[in-house]
């Protein structure tokens, strides 16, 4: 016979559902502050089109940065108290637009029709290749 009674044993297992549930909440939370506190701020906004850098601008000066597709102007970056925004695109979707500004170093705004991206780099990330071959 077992030494667990039918009136225990949905008990424990009640108890260490509750005990995995907490150490998954602990681990989350542990997760999340060891992200948040290590993130650096950012010190320049690099602008891609089809892969390719078309300008880097510094995040501690205040731009308005038209970026253009030959002679027309597809998107309007922003950088203004060390954040940069995507103050207007073509796009029909408006994601970029609506995206959060950006001002820690690997965050970006995409723009899928225009097929540009703006990401934040750091001091040291200014130049250097995205691989080493």
């Amino acid at each position: 016979m077992s030494k667990f009674t039918k009136e225990t044993a949905p008990q424990k297992r009640r108890r260490n559902d509750i005990l995995l549930i907490l150490g998954v909440i602990a681990a989350l939370v542990l997760f999340a502050a060891i992200y948040f506190t290590t993130q650096k701020q950012g010190e320049y906004a690099v602008v891609l089109k089809n892969g390719e850098e078309i300008g880097s601008y510094p995040l501690s000066q205040n731009l308005t940065v038209p970026i253009k597709d030959g002679d027309k102007i597809t998107n309007t970056l922003v950088i203004r108290d060390g954040e940069a925004y995507m103050e207007s695109a073509l796009c029909p979707d408006q994601i970029c637009v609506k995206h959060k500004a950006v001002s820690k170093e690997n965050e970006t705004i995409v723009c899928l029709p225009s097929k540009i991206v703006v990401k934040i780099t750091g001091a040291g990330d200014k130049g250097s290749p995205d691989t080493v071959v």
